[in-house]
């Protein structure tokens, strides 16, 4: 279920290169992402994620072309304006 995606897991990633393969076109033209960004400075009460395992999330199976949203903290600015890059969003 779309709805109830976890980016940790790897198998939420293969269904949906598999939900993409079979539509034949890209998936979603708006993502908002929150992704569960680890050593924010605040104690969180769910699993979170190095800035290396976000930068290498592959938004490029849901996303061919369009817009963004990335939610970071303050002292994740440099690793959201990385994951941009990496990923050939313009900003």
């Amino acid at each position: 279920m779309l709805f109830n995606f976890d980016v940790t897991n790897l198998q939420h990633w293969i269904n949906l290169k598999y939900f993409q393969m079979k539509r034949a076109k890209q998936l979603f033209q708006v993502l908002i992402v929150d992704p569960p960004w680890g050593n924010t400075g605040h104690k969180l009460a769910y699993p979170t994620m190095t800035d290396e395992e976000i930068l290498k999330m592959p938004v490029e199976q849901v996303q061919e072309e369009g817009f963004i949203f990335l939610w970071v903290t303050n002292n994740k600015l440099q690793a959201g304006l990385d994951f941009l890059r990496v990923h050939g969003y313009q900003h």
